[in-house]
């Protein structure tokens, strides 16, 4: 969405890659990475997964999800 969108632009997110799921056409890979819900953000540093939360929407609380995988 905006906020991470933005967040993103920041130097220190320089290196972060995003990615956006369809919830509702992604099934398997809802499946594959056992998201129970919408809203879920999932943080990974190379191929693990370092990170996780649901429905959070403050731009702190995201920044600070997201600081993890760097």
């Amino acid at each position: 969405g905006p906020v991470i969108a933005s967040l993103l632009k920041q130097e220190k997110f320089k290196d972060v890659v995003a990615f956006k799921a369809d919830y509702d056409a992604e099934k398997e890979l809802r499946k594959e990475l056992k998201v129970a819900s919408q809203s879920t953000l999932v943080v990974f540093k190379g191929k693990s997964e370092v990170a996780r939360a649901a429905g959070i929407t403050a731009p702190e609380a995201i920044d600070e999800l997201l600081s993890k995988g760097i």
